[in-house]
């Protein structure tokens, strides 16, 4: 029983008292040394994922600013094109004008 075993392990004088917690004390250090290192360790795993994000999140905005440049700029060629088509359908009705007054006056 729990008790003769305790009875054991203590001397008369007292001197042996601690040696009952020793054992309790040392799984107790190794819980805290252990609880420690995994919180080091994720420490150092969430430094990497904010810095990772960080860098993503600049990336991301980067890609974002080309899009929008890309776009605006894709917009102004799609205007241009419209306009020199509608130039090149006037010229060619001009151009039609021209070639029936000249046969007329053929």
């Amino acid at each position: 029983n729990i008790e003769s075993l305790i009875q054991t392990r203590q001397t008369p004088d007292g001197a042996g008292s601690d040696d009952v917690f020793a054992k309790v004390k040392e799984l107790i250090n190794n819980m805290i040394s252990s609880r420690q290192e995994e919180a080091a360790a994720e420490a150092t795993k969430k430094a990497y994922c904010e810095e990772e994000q960080g860098k993503t999140k600049e990336k991301l905005d980067d890609l974002t600013d080309k899009k929008e440049g890309l776009s605006a700029k894709k917009d102004k060629k799609e205007s241009e094109a419209s306009t020199l088509k509608e130039e090149a359908a006037t010229l060619a009705k001009e151009l039609s004008e021209l070639v029936q007054t000249q046969a007329e006056m053929d």
